[in-house]
């Protein structure tokens, strides 16, 4: 359940509100509650491989962010992703500090792929401690690779987490998944997928 700190319940059921700013072709700056640019998996089902969410979209990768977000593309096939949010998961942050994040992708092909970092203090804090502000960093690099071949496609993610709870100590959390779909005809379809976290 979306903790909202106070602001209306109906904030837990926004998808995505935001306003943009496009000066020119090649860049938009979004200002709001967008979904996150990392993962293989997407809230939608039916535009996912299979009708569920793995275990990598639902414990691993954050859904949503509030915040800054620049897409710029160079060239019509890469995709550069800016964040500067309020964590992951918080329409407001819990705490002081801020997430910035950053996405690479290159698209238009049978082959696709898209790396990404996002760190910000995402972790517990204890606020009658002075020296812990704004909670442990947290460190998240994500990974997605697509091979589309008409009726058959391939998609690979992984991903690492690692949260800073004091050096030279971190807790770390990893996970990989592996899909698979062939379509029969356009009404049938099959697909797979096997995870390790």
């Amino acid at each position: 359940i979306l903790n909202t700190f106070g602001l209306p319940d109906v904030l837990q059921f926004l998808y995505e509100a935001y306003a943009s700013w496009r000066p020119i072709e090649e860049f938009q700056l979004d200002f709001g509650e967008f979904v996150t640019p990392y993962g293989a998996e997407v809230a939608e089902s039916w535009l996912n491989q299979n009708y569920t969410r793995g275990s990598l979209y639902n414990v691993v990768q954050p859904f949503y962010h509030v915040g800054l977000r620049g897409v710029i593309n160079p060239a019509p096939w890469i995709t550069i992703t800016l964040l500067a949010v309020n964590g992951w998961n918080n329409f407001v942050a819990p705490n002081d500090g801020k997430t910035g994040g950053v996405q690479f992708a290159f698209h238009g092909g049978p082959v696709n792929f898209s790396v990404g970092y996002l760190v910000g203090p995402e972790g517990a804090y204890d606020p009658s401690d002075p020296d812990d502000e704004n909670g442990q960093m947290t460190h998240f690099v994500d990974a997605v690779v697509t091979v589309d071949l008409g009726d058959f496609d391939l998609v690979a993610n992984g991903d690492f987490v690692a949260a800073d709870v004091g050096l030279p100590q971190l807790d770390y959390l990893w996970g990989a998944m592996l899909g698979a779909r062939y379509q029969v005809i356009p009404e049938l379809g099959f697909g797979a997928r096997g995870e390790y976290i």
